[in-house]
């Protein structure tokens, strides 16, 4: 994506090149095992976070999880529809 901007000491115009800079938090080697283990004893492992849908699919699918619950807001994590008082929560 480009634009055009205005050089307001010269009175003329250049060319300003804007770029977007995608920046993601390594996920541990040790991640998609510690999953495994969670769901061999039977916990219901779910994704619970404020990123974007396509984002939390694609690390989920990493680490094994099936489960997402994507853009949740952290005001809103006790009031999500699958929440109950019975689960256990990880944040």
């Amino acid at each position: 994506m480009s634009a055009r901007v205005r050089d307001a000491d010269s009175g003329g115009s250049s060319q300003c090149l804007r770029q977007r800079v995608w920046l993601a938090d390594p996920i541990k080697a040790s991640t998609g095992a510690a999953i495994a283990e969670f769901k061999d004893q039977g916990l219901h492992i779910i994704l619970l976070t404020g990123d974007n849908e396509k984002t939390a699919i694609s690390v989920a699918r990493n680490v094994g999880i099936e489960d997402v619950k994507a853009d949740v807001m952290p005001q809103n994590i006790f009031t999500c529809d699958f929440y109950n008082e019975k689960d256990i929560l990880s944040l």
